[in-house]
């Protein structure tokens, strides 16, 4: 990979992995104080805002996971990159509504901690390689 302009390109894609994966990460974090307050005895309509912001974030990550696959091609030499995996369970959706009280908000509440974990994990991670890509040029 010593042509610049597939080192720019590479970089390039990374910023669009973490463009998607920051908006995925304030949504995120925006769900979880919903969760908050959805534990504390906010209700359907707190479940319902918690979870639209769920699937929002879903979005985002899905097309991170999309910008990430034209990341890892280009980058194949970079194991690191491989190890980048995130993903929202839509089932404690379904379960949140039905079974809608203290258990599965918790449930779900701590599912959306553990994906804002992996998230920043993953925004790190691309961080440090873009800046060993723009360390080469």
């Amino acid at each position: 990979m010593d042509d610049k302009k597939e080192i720019q390109e590479a970089i390039s894609i990374g910023e669009s992995v973490l463009l998607h994966l920051n908006r995925s990460l304030e949504i995120l974090k925006s769900a979880s104080s919903w969760g908050v307050f959805d534990l504390i005895g906010g209700g359907i309509i707190s479940t319902a805002i918690k979870h639209n912001k769920m699937d929002n974030a879903e979005e985002e990550l899905n097309q991170a996971k999309e910008a990430l696959v034209l990341y890892k091609d280009n980058l194949s030499d970079i194991s690191d990159i491989e190890s980048i995996n995130v993903q929202v369970d839509s089932f404690l959706s379904v379960a949140d509504y039905f079974f809608d009280g203290l258990v599965s908000d918790w449930i779900v509440q701590s599912k959306i901690n553990d994906t804002i974990n992996k998230v920043s994990d993953a925004i790190s991670k691309v961080q440090q390689v873009q800046s060993s890509l723009k360390s080469m040029l």
